[in-house]
């Protein structure tokens, strides 16, 4: 038997083969993909590692997205690891709800404001939404997010009950105005990264 060590794809591939879950990851640049750590261990199953929690993680699909967001977090928004957490319970009234929710950042070290929220690969956008929306209106946040690979959804919450899609999430130190602003020339990223490796496997 061959020891042949697997490619990310090739992980990637049978971390997503059930045809029911298996999400695209197109919402993901390839700095994020880059930045996912995932390797088999001996038990015959891939886990990633989690910049967050400093621990592995079974890498079942919604836990690969969800590190791709910490990494589109972290890498692309700027959002410093000790302003980010996972798993956060989250108190509905005099309870806290069923499911924590996935990945929160906080304005600030201490963790004490929520500032964003977000949920990865819900069954469904709707039921996805509705949850995310519940977890922003008990704590106050304006920004939230649900991801689930293929698709993006994110929402400012106006007032209780009240949310718009907006294009973006902050980066650290932006408010809604960057959001909402139009990109000026200057801010325009160079896509010569798009014409490389991104789609070097598009005759695979």
């Amino acid at each position: 038997m061959g020891n042949h060590k697997k490619s990310k794809g090739e992980i990637l591939d049978s971390i997503f083969k059930d045809s029911e879950v298996k999400y695209g990851l197109t919402v993901f640049s390839k700095r994020e993909m880059d930045a996912l750590t995932l390797r088999e261990e001996k038990d015959n199953r891939y886990y990633v590692s989690c910049p967050i929690s400093e621990k592995k993680r079974l890498a079942k699909p919604e836990e690969t997205i969800r590190q791709l967001v910490l990494n589109k977090l972290i890498n692309e928004l700027n959002h410093p690891r000790e302003r980010i957490d996972i798993e956060v319970p989250i108190k509905m009234g005099s309870a806290y709800a069923s499911k924590a929710a996935d990945i929160v950042v906080y304005k600030e070290d201490s963790k004490e404001i929520p500032h964003i929220i977000i949920e990865v690969k819900k069954p469904n956008r709707k039921d996805g939404l509705e949850q995310l929306h519940s977890y922003m209106n008990a704590t106050g946040v304006y920004y939230g997010g649900w991801i689930n690979g293929n698709e993006q959804v994110y929402q400012l919450r106006v007032e209780p009950n009240i949310f718009e899609t907006i294009s973006r999430l902050p980066a650290v130190n932006e408010d809604i105005d960057d959001i909402r602003e139009p990109i000026k020339k200057k801010d325009l990223k160079p896509i010569h990264d798009l014409k490389g490796k991104n789609i070097s496997n598009s005759g695979a």
